[in-house]
């Protein structure tokens, strides 16, 4: 059997938005920022702890 790498995908998760929040810099805005730099990646999605967690519930949806 042989591995087609071509195709490859990943996911690169970092920190809390949330915690990372200062003063001017909301999670928001850092939120926004994530989702700018992660549209011109190709087959890599960067994401936040939080919005892992978040998303889970819904993941766990499609395998019960």
């Amino acid at each position: 059997m042989t591995e087609d790498f071509r195709r490859a995908r990943g996911t690169v998760v970092i920190g809390n938005a949330e915690s990372e929040a200062t003063g001017t810099i909301t999670g928001k805005k850092i939120h926004q920022t994530i989702r700018s730099y992660d549209a011109h990646l190709t087959r890599v999605q960067v994401l936040t702890y939080d919005e892992l967690v978040d998303g889970a519930p819904r993941a766990l949806q499609f395998t019960g």
